[in-house]
């Protein structure tokens, strides 16, 4: 008796090209097509980079070792889900679920984490140098060993409270690791940070200079006290940039 099957396509995210074909059964649930799909193409060791997979419902599927560089995972599905050392460089995982997940020695270079859940998740020795986790959830997340020197943005993350912390105070929520803070939509190293002058400050907000001068101590003094952990950054110094003009959030 021949298996009756539904095809499944992905498609490239830009390009609405198709990047991988299969065939599964057909009796498979509408809404467990693309995970089915996906699994058999990790196991393929296909190259899904720039696949379009914004939405999909893909909790507890192995994908570990997948290449999905690149790839738009706007709002996914993916709790539980196993992604060891998978690549997800320069993905899009802005509102992904990714409860539980396991992403341990991942590639998340340059990814977009903006707003995801990642509690409870174990980014164990990922790499996360460029990734954008402003607004993520990273409470009882697993960030031991993970690269966080070059994180690309914090703002209002919900840290893990040990490797990356946050503050909410007046004004500006304040997000910092064992090397970098950010303050409103300023991110610079902690020595930086303790080194600007008032005229630098006072170009960030105009109501910058007043709150760093009653703050400053009190930060000082809070991450001397309870220092966040370092993960496995490789310790770069960061670039110097020109004196800092953008406006803090407001």
């Amino acid at each position: 008796m021949i298996e009756k099957t539904t095809t499944v396509v992905i498609r490239n995210r830009w390009t609405n090209e198709p990047i991988y074909t299969t065939d599964i059964p057909a009796d498979t649930p509408s809404g467990m097509q693309t995970r089915v799909a996906l699994e058999k193409a990790a196991s393929d060791r296909a190259d899904l980079g720039g696949a379009y997979l914004g939405g999909a419902y893909l909790g507890g599927a192995d994908l570990g070792g997948a290449y999905l560089g690149g790839a738009y995972l706007g709002g996914a599905y993916l709790g539980g889900a196993d992604l060891r050392g998978a690549d997800l460089g320069g993905a899009d995982l802005r509102g992904a679920d990714l409860r539980d997940a396991n992403l341990g020695d991942a590639n998340l270079g340059g990814a977009n984490l903006g707003g995801a859940n990642l509690g409870d998740a174990n980014l164990g020795g990922a790499n996360l140098g460029g990734a954008n986790l402003g607004g993520a959830d990273l409470g009882g997340a697993n960030l031991g060993g993970a690269d966080l020197g070059g994180v690309a943005g914090l703002w209002d993350a919900v840290g893990d409270r040990v490797h990356i912390k946050s503050l909410q105070i007046e004004t500006w929520g304040v997000t910092y690791t064992a090397t970098h803070m950010q303050i409103g939509c300023q991110l610079h190293t902690l020595e930086r940070w303790w080194g600007f002058s008032d005229e630098q400050i006072s170009r960030m907000d105009s109501r910058a200079l007043e709150w760093w001068r009653r703050w400053k101590p009190v930060l000082q003094q809070i991450i001397a006290m309870s220092p966040a952990e370092p993960g496995g950054e490789k310790q770069a110094e960061e670039p110097a940039p020109a004196e800092p003009v953008a406006e803090a959030a407001k």
